[in-house]
């Protein structure tokens, strides 16, 4: 994956050249910390049904994923992505026997992504989606599975650790996501890119100043691709947002899709998965958990049935 990131960064470097130049090169990062939470079933363990529903067998689904490591990521190759979200959906696949179509798995932009579901196009879209109100309107969605906080991300040496510090600079913002919403009047310019990568990479190029993105996404991004020379500068105040499966509103399908997820999270197969596809993410909570609790903090991470 590391390799996969370097040689893409390297085919579009030529093009932002210039800009490159015409930026500030003073970058700054500083680490700031999530609130993180998810559903853990009893067993925590797969607990899989003694006979499969297959509700949905001999029906042919659409499902749109946009890349978002570690929820969509891209190991071996386009055809076959990875990640929390793909787990959650082939689980899903497995227990009520719906087919993919002719082409497989949908791999689109955000944006694509989110209007492939929202006009019905699609069953299934995922991708590290935030469950919102305004998006509740258009899809019918699972109950959060994972929670996390958004982080400010900047280049190594600048000092951005609160919004207020973006004032007169520029944030890269992917196009359709709810992350520059956060900004208010506080003056910031933005610059849009159609993927989560492309938005590392716009600040760690020197075209914005920084980005905000989910705390899980920053890790995994920064953990990847070290030559980025990004770090975590600060994190957003009340920004915690549910991770969630979206599935086509209206569909008698999509409630076979959203009773079997709730089943997936009673019997603790969401939780196994979650775990197994996150577990770095989580053991390095847990480690700063128990520093906290070592200085009298509270937790920071909370686990519920």
């Amino acid at each position: 994956m590391r390799n996969f990131f370097s040689c893409l960064s390297n085919s579009v470097s030529g093009q932002d050249q210039e800009r490159n130049h015409a930026r500030s090169a003073s970058m700054s990062s500083r680490l700031m910390r999530p609130v993180c939470a998810f559903a853990l079933g009893a067993t925590a363990m797969f607990a899989a049904p003694s006979a499969l529903s297959g509700e949905l067998s001999n029906q042919t689904l659409s499902v749109s994923f946009a890349v978002a490591p570690p929820f969509v990521t891209l190991k071996k190759n386009v055809k076959t992505p990875e990640g929390v979200d793909v787990s959650l959906v082939k689980e899903l696949q497995r227990r009520t026997g719906f087919r993919l179509d002719a082409d497989g798995y949908d791999l689109t932009s955000f944006t694509s992504m989110m209007e492939l579901g929202r006009s019905g196009h699609s069953d299934i879209v995922a991708g590290a989606i935030s469950a919102t109100p305004e998006r509740a309107r258009y899809y019918l969605i699972s109950k959060p599975y994972v929670y996390n906080s958004a982080v400010i991300v900047s280049r190594q040496g600048d000092n951005i650790v609160d919004l207020d510090a973006l004032s007169g600079r520029t944030l890269a913002v992917q196009t359709g996501s709810n992350m520059g919403a956060m900004i208010g009047n506080r003056g910031i310019n933005t610059y849009e890119a159609p993927t989560n990568f492309m938005v590392f990479y716009a600040v760690s190029r020197g075209l914005a100043d920084a980005l905000i993105v989910d705390e899980i996404i920053a890790r995994e991004y920064l953990a990847i691709w070290p030559e980025a020379n990004l770090q975590v500068s600060g994190h957003i105040e009340g920004s915690e947002s549910g991770m969630a499966l979206f599935f086509k509103k209206d569909s008698p399908r999509s409630e076979v899709l959203y009773k079997t997820f709730n089943e997936m999270i009673d019997d603790g197969t969401v939780a196994r998965i979650v775990r197994n596809e996150l577990h770095n993410y989580f053991e390095a909570e847990e480690g700063h958990e128990d520093e906290q609790h070592a200085h009298g903090a509270g937790p920071k991470l909370s686990m519920s049935n």
